[in-house]
C-alpha cells in the first residue's frame, strides 16, 4: 500500500495542474442601432394638463425633448409619470394643450407590464408571425435575449414579467425604433440582463425617454433629468447626480428658521411644565422626555428622505420639518445643560 501510494504520488507530481473553469452567464445581448435618424426636435409639449374628477394631475407641462437625448422623468408615486408617458403615446387625451412628435420619429414602447394579443403563441411562433421570418432567423435573434433551445417553444402565457420585458425589448431592437420610450424598464429583470439594458441604451443611436426608480441605472443612462414639481415639469441637465446636487443647492438657499423664535417657544413650554414641578430630578426627566421625542421624530425624518429621495417637493417639506426640530432639540439640550448645572 505504501509503495503503491508512493507511485501514485509521483504521477500526480507530473500532471500540470489546471485551473478550474469559471463559467460565464450568458447575457442578453441586444442591437442598439436605430433605423433611421429624426428631425432635431423629437417631441414637443405646450401647455399640456390632465386631471382625473376633482384631482388635478399635470398643468401646463412644457417639454422639448432633441435627437439624441436620454431624458428620465422622476417624481413621487402618483404624480403623473405614467400618465404623462401614455398621453405622448395618444392612449390617453390631454384635457387641455398640445403634443407634437417630430419628424420621421418611430417610437417603440415597453410599459411596467407587459401584455400580449395572443399569450396562446409560443415565443417562436409570436416572433415569426410579427416579423415574417424564417425559423433559423427568429431563433437567432430570440437568442440574444436568452431565449434558447426549448425556451422558444414556451408559451407567452408561462412566460414570467421578466421573460415577456426581454421579449418585448427584443421586438423593439429588432423593429429599428428611433425614439424609446420605457416605463420602468428594469423591474423584472435580474442583475446581469440590468447591466446590459444600460449598455444597450447607451450605445443606442435614438431617442430615450423613460421613467424609473432605479438610481445606478438613471445615472448610467440619462443625460436629462425632468423632474415632476408642482404638477409641472422641471428639467435638468445632467444626470441624476447632477439632479440632486441642484436640489442640494436649492435647499441651502432656503430661509432658515429664526432660532430665536424657536428657542423662545421650547422654553415657554418646558418653563410652563416645570414651574409645577419643584422637584429637580423630575425637571430634568421631562426635559429628558422632550429631547427623546424630537430625537425619534428625526429619525423617522431621516427614513421618509431615504424613501423619497425622487419627489423634490416632499423632500423640500421633509428638509424644513427636520430644521424646526433640530432647532427645537438643541434648545432643550441647551436646556437640561442649565438645570443639570443648577
Amino acid at each position: 500500500m505504501f509503495r503503491r501510494a508512493k507511485e501514485l504520488e509521483k504521477r500526480l507530481d507530473k500532471i500540470d495542474a489546471l485551473d478550474r473553469p469559471v463559467l460565464e452567464k450568458t447575457k442578453v445581448r441586444l442591437d442598439a442601432q436605430a433605423s433611421s435618424r429624426t428631425g432635431k426636435i423629437v417631441l414637443e409639449t405646450e401647455g399640456l394638463a390632465k386631471q382625473f374628477g376633482d384631482n388635478s394631475l399635470l398643468k401646463d407641462v412644457n417639454l422639448n425633448i432633441f435627437y439624441q437625448d436620454s431624458v428620465c422623468i422622476v417624481g413621487s408615486n402618483g404624480s403623473g409619470k405614467t400618465t404623462l408617458l401614455k398621453m405622448i403615446l395618444r392612449e390617453l387625451e390631454p384635457d387641455s394643450g398640445s403634443i407634437k412628435i417630430g419628424s420621421r420619429v418611430k417610437i417603440g414602447y415597453l410599459p411596467q407590464n407587459v401584455v400580449y394579443d395572443d399569450e396562446e403563441l409560443t415565443v417562436l411562433e409570436y416572433f415569426t408571425q410579427l416579423y415574417d421570418l424564417t425559423l433559423g432567423e427568429a431563433r437567432s435573434q430570440l437568442a440574444k435575449a436568452l431565449f434558447m433551445k426549448d425556451d422558444v417553444n414556451k408559451k407567452i402565457k408561462s412566460l414570467s414579467g421578466g421573460e415577456k420585458s426581454r421579449l418585448k425589448l427584443c421586438s423593439l431592437t429588432f423593429d429599428d425604433v428611433n425614439f424609446m420610450i420605457l416605463d420602468e424598464p428594469t423591474n423584472h429583470l435580474d442583475i446581469d440582463s440590468r447591466e446590459v439594458l444600460e449598455e444597450t441604451l447607451i450605445q443606442f443611436q435614438g431617442t430615450l425617454l423613460f421613467v424609473s426608480h432605479d438610481r445606478y441605472f438613471i445615472n448610467k443612462v440619462a443625460n436629462k433629468m425632468m423632474a415632476i414639481e408642482n404638477k409641472g415639469v422641471k428639467v435638468y441637465p445632467g444626470n441624476y447626480s447632477y439632479y440632486l446636487e441642484e436640489y442640494k443647492k436649492g435647499m441651502e438657499k432656503m430661509k432658515p428658521v429664526a432660532p430665536s423664535m424657536v428657542t423662545k417657544e421650547i422654553k415657554k413650554k418646558v418653563n410652563s411644565q416645570l414651574s409645577k414641578r419643584s422637584n429637580p430630578a423630575k425637571k430634568i426627566a421631562l426635559i429628558e422626555e422632550e429631547i427623546d421625542q424630537y430625537e425619534r421624530k428625526i429619525k423617522l425624518i431621516d427614513g421618509e428622505m431615504v424613501d423619497n429621495g425622487l419627489d423634490a417637493n416632499r423632500l423640500n417639506e421633509l428638509f424644513q420639518e427636520k430644521e424646526v426640530l433640530e432647532k427645537k432639540l438643541e434648545t432643550c439640550l441647551d436646556l437640561w445643560e442649565e438645570y443639570q448645572e443648577q
